[in-house]
């Protein structure tokens, strides 16, 4: 066995995963969502997995269940699976339910769900004027992303000590389809407050410098800045005002957050991460898949790594190593593959 962690290797046309010195194909498989949770019920499943001819696992591992009471972890179900799974020969790709989860932070714990002074959500623009509660956390505090990174941190260095001479583990997925529903930017005080001070200067320069080279979904959006590049202001006036805006103000702030996460773990063990993307549901026909709520930012996670934002996400959150799209739609490889083949392109 290599002593070299599992790594992706740049060929000239994509990336090769190489497990143990060697091109690693994954045939896979994704189980329920906390399925990997229970040990116990994963006794009775290896097997069948191992039966399917499959040889890598997808499971997710919950903030909550390794860490039910702040700074007192428990990896021990976590641990057994990892053991049973080398034992049957198969490896593992885990998924960090951290702070979000398809756009939910559902499966952190319950002492970040409770204490909304501490971990803020996120709010809600509804008809009429009315300001309703997200059920995720705000992207715009420092508690949350402090705790969320330390956690992360915390997992990664026990996949090393435990880990780390079997590769049973070969990548990690950070998060779970990120972004915000209901509305197509957080509104709560503290995001209100970003929203109109200054746009970044570290994304406006990004923007200025190689809009020439942005693929076409995002310039599309930007037809108010790449007008009048010289503007400065508020989001607005320097982007425009409107969802288009407001969905770059999330990606934004969602690849630097999930970047700060990614860091603190990827300094622990250097695993290959990377995040999905819940996709727009209007496909070019113009109907609408039922996996998704609609064509909209907020309708679908406004954010998220969606094409025609994968430029903003490869810029600022350089500690993932790539970004993958969701596979619910009917016509994934027509649709969903070649916008992101082309954003990739141009």
């Amino acid at each position: 066995m290599s002593s070299e962690l599992p790594n992706l290797k740049d060929t000239p046309n994509s990336k090769q995963l190489i497990v143990d010195g060697s091109p690693y194909l994954i045939l896979g498989g994704e189980l329920q969502n906390s399925s990997l949770s229970s040990s116990e019920y994963m006794s009775t499943q290896w097997q069948n997995l191992v039966d399917m001819n499959i040889n890598t696992i997808l499971g997710s591992v919950a903030w909550e269940a390794v860490e039910p009471e702040e700074g007192h972890f428990d990896f021990s179900d976590v641990d057994k699976c990892i053991e049973d799974a080398r034992s049957h020969g198969l490896r593992l790709v885990l998924l960090w339910f951290g702070s979000f989860k398809n756009a939910l932070s559902s499966y952190a714990p319950a002492w970040v769900k409770t204490n909304d002074k501490r971990f803020p959500r996120a709010k809600l623009r509804q008809a009429g004027g009315v300001i309703s509660t997200a059920d995720t956390v705000s992207l715009f505090q420092e508690e949350a992303p402090k705790a969320d990174a330390k956690a992360f941190a915390t997992f990664m260095r026990h996949l090393k000590e435990v880990d780390s001479e079997h590769h049973t583990v070969i990548m990690v997925q950070v998060e779970n389809e990120p972004g915000i529903l209901g509305d197509s930017r957080d509104a709560s005080p503290a995001a209100n407050a970003v929203f109109e001070a200054a746009a970044p200067s570290d994304l406006v320069e990004f923007l200025r410098k190689d809009h020439k080279h942005l693929q076409h979904g995002l310039k599309s959006r930007l037809k108010s800045f790449l007008a009048n590049p010289d503007a400065a202001g508020t989001w607005s006036e320097t982007f425009g005002a409107g969802p288009n805006t407001d969905e770059l103000f999330m990606a934004y702030h969602y690849a630097k957050y999930i970047n700060r996460v990614a860091e603190a773990g990827k300094a622990e063990y250097g695993l290959p991460l990377f995040v999905n993307a819940w996709q727009i549901s209007a496909v070019p026909d113009g109907t609408i898949s039922t996996a998704g709520g609609g064509s909209i930012p907020g309708e679908y996670p406004s954010g998220g790594v969606v094409a025609h934002m994968l430029d903003i996400w490869q810029h600022f959150a350089p500690a993932i190593a790539f970004f993958s799209p969701d596979i619910y739609m009917n016509d994934y490889q027509e649709y969903v593959l070649s916008s992101y083949s082309i954003a990739f392109s141009v």
